[in-house]
C-alpha cells in the first residue's frame, strides 16, 4: 500500500505509524499525487476530501491500472459531480455509508473506466 501526502508533518506521522506497527507493506510518499510518476501502478486510488471526482481523476487517473478504480468518499451523493465526470470514466456503485458517531451523509463513490457494457455491480443504487 502506497499513502501519498504532501503535508510534511502528516507524511512524518504516517511514517512514524508505519515505524511503531512494523508495517513492512506500507509505502509513505511525501509529496503530491501529481508528483507521483507510476502510471498505471495501482489497482486502487482511495480519495478523502480531495476535490471533485473529475478534479480527483485529472490528478490521479493516470495511476490506475486499466481496471483500477478510484473509491471517493463524499458527503450528500454528488449529482453534479458525477454527472460531470471525464469521458471515458463511470460510477460502477454507490455506497451509502454511517460513520460511528457522525449522523451526516457519507457515500463512497467508486468510478472506473468506461470500457463497455458490464453487469450491473452489487450495492449501486444508481
Amino acid at each position: 500500500m502506497t499513502l501519498v501526502e504532501s503535508a510534511g508533518k502528516k507524511a512524518r506521522f504516517m511514517r512514524e505509524v508505519k515505524r511503531q506497527m512494523g508495517l513492512d507493506n506500507i509505502e509513505v510518499i511525501e509529496g503530491r499525487a501529481e508528483a507521483v510518476d507510476r502510471p498505471g501502478g495501482f489497482d486502487c486510488l482511495v480519495a478523502r476530501a480531495l476535490g471533485t471526482l473529475g478534479m480527483i481523476l485529472d490528478i490521479g487517473g493516470h495511476l490506475l491500472t486499466p481496471q483500477g478504480r478510484l473509491l471517493a468518499m463524499k458527503g450528500t451523493l454528488p449529482h453534479e459531480e458525477i454527472q460531470a465526470l471525464p469521458a471515458g470514466w463511470r460510477v460502477s456503485a454507490i455506497e451509502a455509508l454511517q460513520v460511528p458517531g457522525l449522523g451526516a451523509e457519507r457515500h463512497m463513490v467508486i468510478v472506473e473506466r468506461d470500457i463497455g457494457p458490464r453487469a450491473a455491480t452489487q450495492g449501486s443504487s444508481e
